[in-house]
């Protein structure tokens, strides 16, 4: 009695009612299906002492890796960190220097420090300088740092830093825009990025450092910071403009007409301020260096369209399509970027966009400033290896939020990644690049836009609201992060909150 009563309370504590001896019919079951039940009920009730403990295991595991709201969120982006250190010290002890750009910065920066003023006679191994005057500004220290060039080691660790710190500054971004650890190590696995930082030490990699510390300041609300860096970063290189689009929907939806275009004024004041060594001597030599934006690049270096003929490549009238492309992709996004939630008509959305006061999510604005730079990638004129600094923090990001099967995002990783690996480039790794970019172009049209949310309270960074995050058994929650909830045409974006 004792033992059947004991089997009794087992039973009851897996949720299977004991045996009854009534008459009720018994159903028929398959002989297959019968010893498979039976097999699986008797592993149930031999793991049911350990179920509870397993299950309290997986509810860690995706809460420490998986979930947005993570409490080690900052311990594993540190580990990430340290093993970043472990492998810059390898690459840098372990892999040759490769000359390609290095040597020109200092040549130029050597010439501007002992007196040279016009722009087209401030010229390098490479070629003439062809970057703003901070350029000059910041390669100038670094000239003495090299004793002119005979010692790189030096330069070298710096830009391990400057590799470390622009993680850093990502890894927060991450976190502001409510993205899981699970994603992080996808910033660190680069191949491609680890060579253009200490290996060939390029100033691209200066000007993205200053993008990121504009974008942490813009997510704290400090305009006036976020307008410095944004500028120094256009004070080193020109490709600084392919995020102004969104930037300056930010701003205005943000602070207002009024205020954004004394933030506008600011940048343009610091553009002023950085080129009067060279303005006040010969403006339309600098102007020209400058900012040249007929620029014309040279076909053995490109990456995104080798797979058309040189000639064709060179032709004005294929520079004026991408050009043309180009502005149509940002024109299309402009009116999912000013949409303004609640407003019946045309005037109230022009009154609330001149008014501004808008507390934007993070998610909004890095997916407005990272499409941005997407589409002026996409329809670039030409893509150097360097250039994959411009964008290469920014893919995890997009791919984790994109609305697309979690199989075509993993595809358009490794399709991108190995594009910029493939050296010379080919007709092949060409078109695999441009469909790539189309394919996560088109997601991200398709991925509903971030609605506005309001701060938990004055002076706390801009969070974004938090995803639906799907148990860890649902197909809809993949290595890159769970899917966005399938919105129809007439549903709200209350699923998001």
């Amino acid at each position: 009695m004792a033992t059947a009563t004991a089997r009794a309370s087992q039973l009851s504590a897996l949720s299977i009612p004991p045996s009854s001896s009534s008459s009720a019919p018994r159903q028929r079951v398959k002989p297959g299906l019968r010893s498979f039940s039976a097999s699986a009920h008797k592993r149930s009730f031999a793991s049911a002492d350990y179920d509870p403990y397993i299950a309290y295991l997986s509810r860690q595991v995706y809460a420490a890796f998986f979930s947005p709201e993570s409490r080690f969120y900052w311990l594993i982006a540190a580990g990430l960190g340290v093993l970043e250190v472990a492998v810059l010290a390898v690459v840098i002890r372990r892999i040759g220097y490769t000359e390609i750009d290095f040597s020109t910065y200092l040549v130029q920066a050597r010439l501007f420090y002992k007196g040279t003023r016009e722009y087209s006679l401030i010229t390098g191994p490479s070629g003439p300088c062809v970057y703003p005057a901070l350029h000059l500004y910041l390669h100038t220290p670094l000239d003495f740092l090299t004793a002119q060039g005979s010692n790189l080691v030096p330069a070298q660790w710096l830009y391990a830093a400057l590799y470390l710190a622009t993680q850093a500054l990502v890894f927060d971004l991450y976190r502001l825009a409510r993205i899981p650890p699970i994603v992080l190590p996808l910033l660190i696995i680069s191949k491609r990025l680890h060579s253009l930082y200490p290996l060939r030490m390029f100033n691209d990699c200066w000007t993205m450092f200053f993008l990121y510390a504009a974008f942490n300041a813009v997510l704290r609300r400090r305009w006036r910071a976020g307008s410095m860096l944004f500028s120094a970063a256009l004070g080193i290189k020109m490709n600084a403009l392919l995020f102004a689009p969104a930037f300056a929907v930010v701003y205005l939806r943000s602070l207002g007409l009024a205020r954004a275009f004394q933030q506008g004024l600011l940048v343009l004041l610091i553009q002023v301020l950085i080129s009067l060594p060279f303005t006040l001597h010969h403006p339309s030599a600098y102007f020209h260096g400058a900012f040249d934006f007929n620029r014309a690049f040279l076909y053995k270096w490109t990456v995104n369209l080798r797979l058309l003929p040189e000639a064709t490549f060179l032709s004005p009238r294929t520079a004026r399509l991408l050009l043309a492309g180009h502005g149509l992709g940002v024109a299309a996004w402009m009116t999912r970027w000013l949409y303004v939630p609640g407003a019946a008509t045309v005037l109230e959305k022009v009154k609330g966009l001149l008014k501004g006061g808008e507390e934007l999510s993070a998610r909004f604005i890095l997916l407005s400033l990272f499409t941005a730079n997407l589409l002026g990638m996409t329809f670039s004129r030409s893509l150097h290896y360097q250039f994959y600094a411009w964008y290469a923090h920014q893919l995890p990001m997009l791919l984790y939020f994109v609305r697309l099967h979690w199989g075509i995002r993993l595809a358009i990783w490794y399709g991108i990644e190995t594009a910029w690996l493939t050296f010379p480039s080919t007709s092949y790794s060409s078109s695999c690049l441009i469909l790539a970019h189309a394919t996560l172009l088109i997601g991200l049209w398709r991925t509903p836009t971030d609605p506005p949310v309001i701060p938990l309270a004055e002076g706390e960074p801009l969070l974004s609201p938090p995803l639906v995050s799907p148990p860890l058994n649902s197909p809809t929650s993949p290595i890159l992060g769970a899917r966005s909830p399938r919105l129809g045409r007439n549903n709200s974006y209350s699923k998001f909150r």
